[in-house]
C-alpha cells in the first residue's frame, strides 16, 4: 500500500502565511479485528438449555458462512488548507478547513440472529447458535470541520506575563456509502452491516463543535493556569432510540510554584465542577 503527501506553504506578507496540503493514508486490520472471538451463552425460562452467542473471528467458519470476506486495509485522503496572520509579534490567529474521507471502515456488524435476518436462520441453526458478529469493511465516510485558534501575550510589570490561547473546532462525519453486504444476509442486509447504533455512533457520537480557553499568569516565582472547556452536543442510543446529550462546560486550573530552576511543584485539578453528562 503507498501512501504520500504534498504540502504547499507560501507568504505573500510578512505577517501572512498560506498553507495547503493533501496526503492520503491507509490502516491495516488489527489482530483483534481479524482473529479474536469470544462466545457465550444465556438461560430461557422457557428452555432450560443454554443459548450461545458469539462475535467470531472472520475466518472463523460460522463468520463465513454469514457472507464474511478477508478484512482489506482501510484508505484515506486528508486535504486541509489554511492561513496563518500575525499582525504583532504577541498575537498569532490561525484557520484551518479540513476534509477528510475513510473507504473500506472497519466495524461489527449488527448481531445476526433469526429474527433480524431470517436468511440466517439455518446457518445458524446448524452452528447451533442463537446469533453472531463479526468485524467488516462497512462504509466509508467523509468527515469535515475548521480549526480556528488564537495566541495572546502581554508582558507586565515586575517580569510577569499574562497569555491567553483560544480555540474553536468543527468536525462533522456523515456516511458516505454502504459497502454492497453479502446476500447470505438476504434483502434488508444493510441494516444488518450498519444498524440504528453504530449510524449514531459514527455521524453522531462525538461532539461536533468545541472552545477553549486557556490563560496563564506567569512570575518568577509561580505560574497560575486557568484552562476554561466547552464540549458541544452528541448522541448515542439506548434500546434502539437515539438520546441526545447537552453542551457542557469544564473548568480547569493550575498552580505551580518554582522553587529554582531545577524544582518546581504543581497543584492542580481537572474538571473542579464535576461536570458530567446528562
Amino acid at each position: 500500500t503507498f501512501s504520500g503527501k504534498l504540502a504547499l506553504r507560501f507568504r505573500p506578507t510578512d505577517t501572512l502565511l498560506l498553507r495547503a496540503s493533501l496526503n492520503t493514508g491507509f490502516r491495516a486490520p488489527s489482530l483483534t479485528q481479524s482473529h479474536f472471538s469470544y462466545t457465550g451463552s444465556y438461560r430461557n425460562s422457557a428452555d432450560p438449555a443454554p443459548t450461545l452467542w458469539g462475535n467470531f473471528a472472520v475466518d472463523h467458519p460460522v463468520s463465513r458462512a454469514l457472507g464474511a470476506k478477508d478484512l482489506k486495509v482501510e484508505k484515506s485522503t486528508h486535504f486541509a488548507m489554511g492561513l496563518v496572520f500575525e499582525p504583532a509579534a504577541n498575537l498569532t490567529a490561525s484557520v484551518d478547513g479540513f476534509i477528510t474521507d475513510i473507504n473500506d471502515r472497519i466495524m461489527p456488524t449488527a448481531y445476526i440472529s433469526a429474527d433480524s435476518v431470517p436468511t440466517a436462520k439455518s446457518t445458524l441453526k446448524q452452528y447451533d447458535i442463537d446469533g453472531a458478529v463479526y468485524f467488516t469493511n462497512a462504509i466509508k465516510t467523509r468527515t469535515h470541520g475548521v480549526d480556528l485558534r488564537l495566541d495572546y501575550s502581554h508582558e507586565l510589570k515586575q517580569g510577569a506575563t499574562l497569555k491567553f490561547r483560544s480555540g474553536y473546532q468543527y468536525s462533522k462525519t456523515r456516511i458516505q456509502s454502504i459497502n454492497p453486504p453479502s446476500t447470505v444476509l438476504g434483502n434488508n442486509a444493510e441494516n444488518v452491516v450498519l444498524d440504528s447504533f453504530s449510524r449514531v455512533l459514527v455521524e453522531q457520537g462525538q461532539p461536533a463543535h468545541r472552545f477553549n480557553l486557556r490563560s496563564t499568569y506567569s512570575t518568577r516565582s509561580y505560574d497560575l493556569m486557568f484552562n476554561l472547556n466547552r464540549f458541544g452536543a452528541y448522541a448515542s442510543t439506548l434500546d434502539h432510540y437515539k438520546v441526545g446529550f447537552a453542551a457542557k462546560w469544564t473548568l480547569d486550573a493550575e498552580l505551580a510554584y518554582h522553587f529554582d530552576q531545577s524544582l518546581t511543584v504543581a497543584l492542580g485539578g481537572v474538571n473542579l465542577f464535576d461536570t458530567e453528562p446528562d
